[in-house]
């Protein structure tokens, strides 16, 4: 607690703190490493796999228009009418007049 008073506020605290670093009262404390390094390196993974996703949907946008595919708008990025990801391609029954080489 920075203050005496028994009433607190935040207010109240970061005028104490700007006093105390204005006057040059407060001491560096050290924390360690291994928290932030952790951090920072978590930080950016996701900066770095958000810039590759974007870049993926922009390739698959230039791909559909480069196949003059409308693609407008973000539906481009996910199945419709709740198709599966992966569908199983379906045979067609061979007609039995045709032999197979």
């Amino acid at each position: 607690m920075l203050c005496s008073k028994t009433e607190q506020s935040d207010r109240i605290d970061a005028h104490k703190l700007a006093e105390l670093l204005y006057l040059n009262k407060l001491s560096s404390v050290y924390h360690g490493e291994t928290g932030v390094r952790m951090l920072r390196e978590l930080a950016r993974s996701y900066l770095t796999i958000a810039k590759d996703l974007s870049r993926v949907m922009f390739r698959l946008k230039a791909v559909y228009r480069s196949w003059a595919i409308l693609c407008a708008g973000r539906d481009v990025y996910y199945t419709r009418d709740g198709a599966k990801q992966n569908p199983k391609p379906q045979s067609k029954p061979l007609d039995s007049s045709v032999t197979p080489i």
